[in-house]
């Protein structure tokens, strides 16, 4: 079985008023100002849409299929994101025979603690119904690493069984720092989870340094693969929007670094799905 979580809720004032926000978003991305990984492509849906609605409250099947009722995966997007665009990392997994959610959440104008809170509720109801002896996997993309940690960390009764974190910022994002001082930024963008972000935020100085005890977590790093990256914004080699220092996580069980991939890239890239597999079934990234 596949199962996706329905979304419901408006969008912020912002989305109804300038539509052309996406295209004007995307023009810039060059500088990373708006968090689009330079050469992405990527709708005005994609940026737009699902990352300004509620988070999802009820389990609607999508399809039939063999998966085992003792496996969970959660697949989450990142900052300024929907769930579309974590869509080829659900279907990869579904593929696999997993069962798979891929859950969607604001974040404009929601921080993450909220947003964790909500999936732990989320996730509660989707455990009455399946095995007691259920594990969840959790994959991440992006600031979604975040949500993942933050998830461990304050809801430690959750039978999470291992996380991977896909050019997530642990150490925050220096490009969300230089974003957030741009007053247009504040305003369109709202005081949501880009707060969390910036390095040495409420939120990172809460987190554990290290990766939370008992819970594996696999850390895929992307960059250019050289000393400068693909953003002259970010010191040393980056992804475009995350650098490969910003990504480091002391405690790890497993890190892979892979080189010429941008950071929306590492959605989709078949080393990543790859890596994926083997991390939730054997711990680490062998050979990828």
């Amino acid at each position: 079985m596949r199962y996706f979580l329905e979304t419901r809720g408006g969008r912020p004032w912002w989305t109804a008023i300038l539509p052309g926000f996406a295209s004007v978003a995307l023009a810039i991305s060059g500088l990373g100002i708006l968090g689009v990984a330079p050469h992405a492509t990527a709708a005005p849906d994609d940026l737009l849409g699902e990352a300004a609605r509620a988070p999802l409250t009820s389990f609607v099947e999508a399809r039939d299929e063999e998966a085992s009722a003792h496996h969970l995966v959660i697949v989450l997007h990142g900052f300024l994101r929907t769930s579309w665009s974590v869509a080829a990392l659900e279907e990869h997994l579904g593929d696999e025979g997993r069962d798979v959610i891929n859950w969607g959440y604001r974040t404009t104008d929601t921080r993450v603690d909220a947003t964790v809170d909500q999936l732990a509720e989320a996730l509660r109801e989707a455990l009455e119904s399946r095995p007691a002896d259920t594990r969840v996997d959790v994959v991440a993309h992006s600031m979604g690493g975040l949500v993942a940690r933050r998830l461990a960390q304050r809801h430690p009764e959750l039978p999470l069984g291992r996380i991977v974190t896909i050019g997530t910022p642990h150490q925050g994002a220096q490009i969300a720092a230089l974003a957030g001082q741009f007053r247009i930024y504040r305003g369109l963008l709202g005081a949501g989870a880009t707060v969390d972000l910036e390095p040495g935020s409420e939120l990172l100085a809460e987190l554990p340094p290290e990766a939370p005890a008992g819970v594996p977590v696999g850390v895929i790093v992307g960059g250019r693969g050289d000393e400068m990256g693909y953003n002259p914004l970010i010191g040393g080699d980056d992804d475009g929007i995350v650098g490969v220092l910003e990504a480091e996580l002391p405690g790890a069980a497993d890190t892979l670094f892979l080189a010429d991939v941008h950071h929306a890239a590492l959605r989709h890239d078949a080393r990543v799905l790859a890596a994926v597999t083997s991390f939730l079934e054997t711990g680490t990234f062998g050979a990828s």
